[in-house]
């Protein structure tokens, strides 16, 4: 009697997944996805600062002030259109020179082409009066406007006269030395009417020159 033991059975071997090959059609469209994510990214990045450099005054002057390089900063604007843009003093290269102001300008404004005076425009004469501490108001400032007074060389008289209306304040510069080498404050007019000036200075030295500042 012979006895038998169970019919083995066939195993199947177990199926792996292959790596995909260089020839597979997915990887390219992977590597092709990736390509087009980096080249939009960077186009973003570039596109992001649309803003153009345009010069802004520091402080505030007066009309008829020779603006340096010190006297402004550039500062980046983003402008609407390009006829907006090409109404400012672009600040892509450095600051050209010396340039007169047609009118006044507020610290910190933009620099439009329209307040520079034309190269060829009178400037206005540049007056430097010196005074005492006590001769000057401790708010006077560079782009103030003033009105100059003169008082009568008689001593008995009280009467003061307008002789400049409107005058802008070029500069202020404290402690300045003054007349006589004494300690005060300078304050340089811009002037556009020489016919005054003799009187003024004539006054200036006497010591009766007064500034009034408009408000």
């Amino acid at each position: 009697m012979s006895t038998s033991g169970p019919t083995p059975v066939a195993v199947p071997s177990a199926l792996r997944p292959r790596p995909a090959g260089w020839r597979d059609p997915r990887l390219w469209v992977g590597v092709a996805i990736v390509a087009a994510s980096v080249l939009l990214g960077a186009r973003l990045v570039g596109g992001a600062d649309d803003t153009l450099a345009v010069w802004a005054v520091r402080g505030d002057a007066a009309a008829g002030t020779m603006l340096t390089g010190n006297d402004v900063q550039s500062t980046r604007v983003r402008f609407d259109n390009a006829a907006d843009a090409a109404r400012y003093l672009a600040a892509d290269s450095a600051w050209p020179g010396d340039l007169a102001l047609a009118r006044d300008v507020s610290a910190g404004e933009l620099l439009p082409r329209s307040a520079l005076a034309a190269p060829d425009s009178d400037r206005l004469a540049e007056l430097p009066l010196d005074f005492s501490d006590s001769g000057v108001a401790a708010s006077l400032r560079r782009g103030d406007r003033v009105d100059v007074y003169v008082t009568s060389p008689d001593r008995d008289a009280v009467a003061a006269e307008v002789v400049l209306r409107d005058v802008p304040v070029l500069d202020v510069l404290r402690d300045a030395g003054g007349l006589g080498g004494a300690r005060g404050v300078q304050v340089i007019l811009g002037v556009a009417a020489p016919g005054d000036l003799p009187r003024v200075v004539q006054a200036a030295v006497a010591g009766r020159v007064y500034l009034v500042a408009r408000g």
